[in-house]
């Protein structure tokens, strides 16, 4: 339905003939009546009209006619042709269907600031809600007898209230008017989600789902639409213990938004995001807040694919001081200073935060789903970031990182199934980029619909005006067609890297298609990042460039995310993340130099090239104080990429002008199996060190009982043995309680020398130390090598036959080891203070009497005797301080060097 004006001296046959003439020669016509009632057309319209006294607005109104078609056309396109065509007409607009503006008659709707905003009571007009969207909240606890939130709550009816009984046996007993999932824990009733110290969740619900149009409180941005609480904390605390298995409640009961106003700065992992996929895959949405830490830093699950991440704004547009904002930022909502429940019956409060931006949209999703309950909500996300309102103007100090801020009436009356939306997201290929290389970005472009979308453009520019470290050589791509529910790969945009910087940079990509702009996509590139992952069959894992495992830069600043922070840890895949943090560390004469991500002693001289076989890296300790400094290198090579195993060859060498006495080394890892990496247990791992290897090999794991997402907990071992040609090695391996280890000198000394004594005996938070030392002199220039495996797998027999494995590719196949007389060309020299100790690689009575001498660096005997089994002390004293080599005569004579301190 249009609304034309007839040009003066034309009639509607004029206008009915010229349009029978048109491009659209067929379009018939089901009303062509004036916009006047019949009272009003008194005179006809002709050039005498004015002669009546009718006014000019009159007459206007006398030539303007309602035009209604008995085809499905497109309004913009008739009209389009009308204004070409048509001479007879002198305007034609669409004619739009207005509603009247219904108000709830809550309360405090008028402290309800944000609702303007949105344009919440426009919305409301268009459709009011449908009590059977349910909107599952995952909180840390909800007071379910609030005047305004009792009425709302969906009732799971197949669940008996308060008889401790799972009547609809999906696993949890009595969720009835809520679901207590802390509730094994804290000793609480399951099905009350009350928690006493916290109303967070309490506040939350009542910004998305508070009773609407009850005379009570405030309205729900929901409207009719309706939820249920998920408690996923612990009486007493404001954490947030149980929120995976909160989101895995809510796509088992079918919810179709769930709310996550909480979140951490932690690590990446790959369990929680393949919940999340679960739930992308059952057509739920995850809605979840961006974070209050008012940087780039991801914040997860806000940043996992698939999630909605929201950020706040005040009721000015303008993005609120706490607010998150980096590129996994899917939309802004008004969060600042809203009016909503509190912890007590009849109690009000107004919060701030993106905990309550979030529920504005999870409100939002909710009404979008109940007006078009087909739409995938895949669609619904993209459908709500495409009708939001742009805010940069209010923001232009971050005019171009900020994604538009809810507008919920556009969001219900634009249709989502009336265009192509597009979720976009990019990979590269893998390879360590440095200055002077070109950097590949591959567009993966979904399709999420069910229409075809034609002629893409898509423009990528840089957001940083000033250091701008990429020269971008593709800025401009056109893509004809996608297809219905299909990925396009073929875009590539290519850029130089010009500066190095391991500083993340922001790009947009701009994307119109043939029905319109579609939301920009922002993602983040580091030019030359400090660290470098790697992949397996079945392993994902990082190494910075400072010898650190896992991870570079510290997780938080303060309270806050760290845009710096970088890296995946060590996943095993469909299994997760199993390491907090990690590094290399190097020991000699009581002296400790460590690498981990939030500090390292270690200054890299060559960093990993490509993340294939046969990389490697250098590390030295050339920058420490020269008292403190051992003066030494360290090569790791990924000697061997196994699909559960990754061999490291270490190589030690000694860049001072002196000896280095008995050099120590290992990797310590604060290890977190599971989600949440709780109830961790540790102990050496016997199973899997061949019985040949044994006196030069120790080993560790790491393991957690039970299973999480369905999925078996998984199991993490760690190695190191030294080849049959390094025989003063003494493998070193300790499991730890992580708590109480406080990163000192003394301890990590402790672990270079401590065997594989120290195991910790409980389950917790547990560490691993794996390593070895060298009771060796080791001369200027000289090297010696070691190697460390890191393996995983979900079953026990499997790890160790994966560490196995990875010692026979190096040691050879082992048939029989027994009389191998190679173990006995070499001995190891001890210092003891008072004495050296010689210690021979045989049993104590397999050889005879075996002269030595001691002999100084002039070739003088300074010391002859005799060894008789295994061993001999010789005391300091007969010999001045110095450099000597300790000369035993075997088959194959031996020539150990060493250093006497007096």
């Amino acid at each position: 339905m249009v609304n034309i004006r007839i040009k003066s001296g034309f009639t509607i046959d004029d206008v009915k003939t010229q349009l029978a003439q048109s491009s659209l020669p067929n379009l018939k016509f089901s009303n062509f009546r004036s916009i006047l009632p019949n009272g009003f057309t008194v005179k006809s319209n002709t050039v005498d009209t004015y002669k009546y006294g009718i006014s000019r607005v009159h007459d206007q109104l006398l030539r303007t006619c309602i035009v209604s078609f008995t085809e499905s056309i497109s309004v913009f396109s008739a009209l389009k042709v009308m204004k070409a065509e048509c001479s007879s007409i002198e305007l034609a607009e669409p004619r739009f269907i207005e509603q009247a503006l219904l108000k709830p008659n809550d309360t405090y709707i008028n402290s309800q600031t944000f609702l303007p905003v949105i344009k919440a009571l426009e919305a409301w007009d268009v459709f009011q809600g449908d009590t059977n969207i349910i909107i599952g909240i995952i909180d840390n606890g909800f007071l379910q007898t609030h005047e305004d939130l009792q009425d709302n709550i969906a009732l799971n009816r197949s669940e008996i209230e308060s008889n401790g009984i799972d009547d609809d046996n999906n696993g949890f007993p009595d969720d009835y008017r809520g679901v207590n999932l802390a509730w094994p824990n804290d000793g609480t009733p399951a099905g009350n989600t009350y928690n006493s110290t916290d109303g967070h969740g309490t506040s939350v619900a009542g910004v998305a789902s508070g009773t609407w149009n009850n005379q009570k409180g405030i309205a729900g941005v929901g409207g009719k639409s309706r939820f249920f609480p998920i408690k996923a904390g612990r009486q007493g605390t404001d954490r947030v213990e149980f929120g995976y298995e909160g989101i895995l409640y809510g796509i088992m009961r079918k919810f179709p938004v769930l709310n996550c106003s909480w979140g951490s700065a932690n690590t990446y992992s790959e369990i929680n995001q393949s919940i999340i996929d679960f739930a992308v895959e059952q057509n739920v949405l995850i809605v979840a807040g961006a974070g209050n830490d008012n940087n780039r830093a991801p914040i997860y699950p806000a940043s996992y694919r698939g999630v909605m991440s929201v950020g706040e704004t005040d009721v000015a547009d303008v993005k609120s001081n706490g607010s998150s904002y980096c590129w996994s930022t899917d939309i802004m909502a008004p969060g600042f200073n809203v009016r909503t429940t509190d912890n007590e019956n009849y109690s009000y409060t107004t919060m701030s935060g993106t905990s309550f931006a979030a529920p504005i949209i999870s409100g939002a999703a909710a009404l979008v789903k109940g007006k078009y309950p087909n739409v995938d909500m895949a669609v619904i996300k993209e459908h709500l970031k495409a009708t939001a309102d742009p805010i940069d103007v209010a923001n232009s100090f971050l005019a171009g990182f900020l994604p538009g801020r809810l507008n919920l009436f556009r969001a219900l009356q634009d249709s989502p199934t009336s265009r192509a939306y597009i979720q976009t997201t990019w990979s590269n290929d893998g390879q360590r980029q440095s200055k002077g290389d070109t950097l590949r970005i591959r567009l993966h472009l979904h399709n999420v619909t069910d229409i075809p979308a034609r002629s893409l453009s898509i423009t990528l520019r840089s957001l940083d005006n000033f250091f701008k470290p990429f020269l971008l050589l593709d800025t401009f791509r056109i893509i004809p067609f996608i297809a219905p529910k299909s990925i396009d790969t073929s875009i590539v945009l290519r850029m130089i890297i010009q500066e190095n910087s391991n500083a993340e940079f922001y790009h947009s990509l701009s994307i119109e298609e043939e029905s319109g702009p579609l939301p920009t996509v922002l993602f983040a590139l580091r030019p030359t990042p400090s660290i470098c992952t790697f992949e397996t069959e079945n392993l994902l894992f990082s190494i910075g460039d400072y010898a650190s495992l896992g991870f570079v830069n510290d997780r938080t600043v303060g309270s806050a995310g760290n845009e710096q922070f970088d890296g995946i840890g060590f996943i095993l895949k469909n299994c997760g993340s199993m390491l907090y943090d990690g590094g290399l560390v190097v020991g000699s004469s009581g002296k400790v130099i460590t690498g981990f991500s939030t500090s390292s002693e270690f200054e890299p001289r060559t960093r990993f090239a490509s993340d294939k076989e046969g990389a490697f890296m250098i590390v030295t300790d050339s920058l420490i104080p020269g008292s403190e400094k051992i003066g030494i290198s360290v090569k790791q090579e990924l000697f061997k990429l196994a699909p559960n195993s990754v061999t490291f060859k270490y190589t030690l060498t000694n860049m001072n002008d002196a000896p280095i006495f008995n050099p120590g080394f290992g990797l310590f890892g604060d290890w977190d199996i599971g989600n949440y990496g709780r109830d961790n247990k540790v102990e050496h791992f016997t199973d899997a060190i061949p019985d040949y290897i044994k006196p030069r090999c120790y080993a560790e794991i790491a393991w957690k009982e039970g299973r999480f997402a369905n999925k078996p907990n998984p199991q993490v071992g760690i190695l190191c043995f030294a080849p049959v040609t390094e025989p003063s090695f003494r493998p070193q391996a300790a499991g730890l309680n992580a708590s109480g280890f406080s990163y000192t000198d003394e301890e990590f000394n402790a672990l270079l020398n401590g065997g594989n004594s120290i195991q910790f005996g409980s389950a917790g938070d547990i560490a691993m130390f794996v390593g070895g030392r060298f009771e060796k002199v080791v001369l200027p220039n000289d090297s010696v090598i070691a190697y460390i495996v890191i393996g995983a797998d979900t079953v026990r027999t499997e790890l160790a036959t994966h560490l196995k494995e990875a010692i026979e590719v190096i040691e050879g196949p082992v048939s029989v080891k027994n009389g191998d007389n190679s173990l006995f060309s070499e001995a190891r020299i001890v210092d003891n203070g008072a004495k050296i100790e010689i210690f021979l690689n045989t049993d104590e009575n397999s050889m005879g009497v075996i002269p030595y001498s001691i002999i100084n660096l002039q070739g003088n005997g300074m010391v002859n005797g005799h060894i008789y089994g295994r061993s001999v002390s010789i005391s300091k004293d007969v010999i001045p301080s110095g450099l000597y080599v300790i000369k035993i005569q075997t088959v194959n004579p031996i020539i150990v060097p060493f250093i006497n301190q007096r």
